[in-house]
């Protein structure tokens, strides 16, 4: 049924897979297309709930090329926070709005799991604990969100050859050493020029 949903919606596709923003910002969206919708349930991943299933109602999607919106962002916003703590308060938020998508993707496009594009998308939220991994209790939880993606990301055609060779480096717990290590060529390089 996934092939399904690609055809009816590929926005929604491009969107799970990393492709197209899900920001709210950047959409202009009929009143009526929010009726009836499922609310988002934590306060990270909201604008993804609230598109992906007003896209799936759309009959028509429009694009303008031009800029319309300033978006500023402060420097006290919580996704701007880089604590252990706020990382992991981020990820659980995420993970509950990923929760609910998946339960409404199941529950309207018969989803299965080896989608290459949720494999992803439940991958995303990882991504917020990736940059404390080298510490044993991030790492941990790390480990922790959506488990059952370890055995799918290095067979899945949704992660890049480079995507995949951090994951293995995480698991391997060499991604903070082999980070630092390529930071450093990074940054003599530019010091050099």
């Amino acid at each position: 049924w996934w092939w399904v949903l690609r055809a009816v919606c590929p926005s929604v596709g491009r969107m799970l897979a990393g492709k197209e923003r899900w920001s709210l910002v950047c959409r202009m969206i009929r009143r009526t297309l929010c009726e009836g919708i499922a609310a988002p349930v934590a306060d990270m991943g909201e604008d993804m709930v609230i598109s992906v299933q007003t896209l799936m109602k759309a009959r028509r999607i429009g694009h303008v090329d031009q800029p319309l919106y300033h978006y500023c962002l402060r420097e006290d916003s919580s996704t701007r926070q880089e604590g252990g703590e706020e990382r992991v308060a981020r990820r659980d938020s995420l993970m509950k709005n990923v929760r609910l998508m998946v339960r409404l993707l199941e529950d309207s496009y018969g989803y299965t799991g080896d989608e290459p594009e949720l494999v992803r998308f439940k991958y995303k939220c990882r991504e917020v604990l990736t940059p404390l991994v080298h510490i044993p209790d991030y790492f941990r939880r790390w480990k922790e969100t959506f488990p059952e993606v370890d055995r799918k990301v290095l067979s899945s055609r949704a992660f890049s050859l480079e995507e995949k060779c951090w994951f293995a480096l995480i698991h391997l717990r060499l991604y903070h050493p082999v980070k630092r290590v390529t930071g450093w060529f990074r940054n003599h390089r530019r010091s050099d020029s």
